[in-house]
């Protein structure tokens, strides 16, 4: 920061600036996203003040599938705390293909959260048939009508 006084005296003067407190979360990778059944996305949840300057975080976070079910979040407990840390590293799993958004809400105030963009779960290779129809024995001679479904 410079500093005039009368246009004769130019100085500098560093000044410490500290975030306020947490007043949101965002995601990175920011916006929507896709990835494929049986897999996982990693995304960076970070805790910000009101002028979006990264803050330090006391408290914890409940992570939720808007939208999605058979979502689960590895590699954590949830909640999932901050532990005085601006960042933590949140993993989305899901074995159903489908599209849901991750909320993050403050435990303790729910007003304080963040909301990924959308997460689309793409269907995995299909790999194996399943019997739908009867599976007892057919008579030589007989007709049988067979169903299956094919699954990834």
């Amino acid at each position: 920061m410079n500093v005039q006084f009368n246009g004769s005296i130019n100085t500098s003067i560093g000044l410490m600036l500290n975030p306020g407190t947490v007043s949101y979360y965002t995601f990175s990778p920011v916006g929507d996203t896709s990835f494929t059944a049986g897999t996982n996305v990693v995304f960076t949840l970070t805790a910000k003040d009101r002028f979006g300057n990264t803050a330090n975080e006391q408290g914890s976070v409940l992570l939720t599938a808007v939208g999605g079910t058979s979502v689960s979040f590895p590699g954590g407990t949830n909640p999932r705390s901050f532990g005085g840390g601006s960042s933590i590293s949140v993993t989305v799993a899901s074995t159903l293909a489908q599209s849901f958004t991750v909320r993050a809400a403050n435990i303790i105030n729910s007003d304080i959260k963040g909301e990924s963009g959308i997460i689309t779960v793409n269907p995995a290779a299909a790999n194996s048939f399943s019997v739908l129809s009867s599976s007892s024995p057919i008579i030589a001679g007989t007709e049988r009508l067979l169903r299956v479904r094919l699954v990834d």
